[in-house]
Order: structure tokens, then sequence, then C-alpha cells
């Protein structure tokens, strides 16, 4: 695995699963996708639960062509047919807001795929723009 020189994204996705966990995607990544790990360095379960995946020195496996740069975060459900609960974005918050911190600065939120398009992710009745405002609220280094 290649070490991830610096981190300026927060890379969102969501699972199109209902259920899952970083131990599940883990060894989908590994054993179909033939890869050395789960290619996200967080998960957030149905229930709010933060579970760790790839660890955050090493580039990660979620978002071609901007994994070297980036933290991907894989919320369990799936955005196409209903949005993502409280528990969740709950947990979204405190983790973004604690990533902020270990990189001492603001990063920047972006999704996997485009909005509108029929495979974007994190889905379409996930409303980017209130997750924008929602997460950078939180961020520890936002100008008042």
């Amino acid at each position: 695995m290649v070490l991830m020189p610096k981190v300026t994204h927060f890379i969102l996705h969501h699972s199109l699963t209902d259920m899952g966990s970083a131990k599940t995607f883990d060894l989908y990544h590994r054993v179909v996708k033939g890869w050395d790990c789960i290619g996200y360095h967080e998960v957030i379960t149905r229930e709010g639960e933060i579970q760790h995946g790839r660890d955050r020195h090493f580039k990660g496996a979620h978002a071609f062509g901007k994994n070297s740069h980036s933290i991907g975060v894989c919320i369990i459900g799936n955005f196409h047919l209903y949005e993502p609960n409280c528990t969740q974005l709950l947990a979204l918050q405190e983790l973004y807001c604690s990533y902020c911190k270990i990189y001492s600065r603001e990063l920047i939120i972006d999704f996997h795929r485009m909005a509108g398009k029929e495979n974007s992710c994190p889905g379409n009745k996930l409303d980017r723009s209130d997750l924008l405002e929602l997460l950078y609220r939180v961020s520890p280094y936002r100008e008042l």
C-alpha cells in the first residue's frame, strides 16, 4: 500500500445496500476485487457506528483519480431510495470534525460521482447542499 503525502479531501460514498460493515466490505474488496484490503478509510453503519477500514495513512481505493489525497467514507444505505438517517448524519459530523482536527485544516467535502446521474454516489436522495452545510458548520476551522 502507498502512503498518502497530503490529505485535502473527505469523499462520501453510499454502499447501495441496506446492511454492511467495514468487515464485510474488507472481505468483498479482498476476495472479489483482489485488493490488499478495504478501499474505504471509514464506514458508518445504519446504527451510526463509525467503523475503521483502511489505515488513514495509506492511499484508499474508493474514488479513481482522488485516492492519493482523500479520506474515503462509506455510509451504509441506498440513497437512491431513501436518505441517510439522523444517527448516520450525527456520526458523519463527528467523523468529519475529527479528521479536520487530525489534519489541522478544513477538508474539502466531495462526492464519489456527480449528482443527477443514474449511478451518482452517494445517491440522488441525498441532499448535497444540506449535507455540505451540515458538515462545514461543525468544522473547527470554519471562520466565524
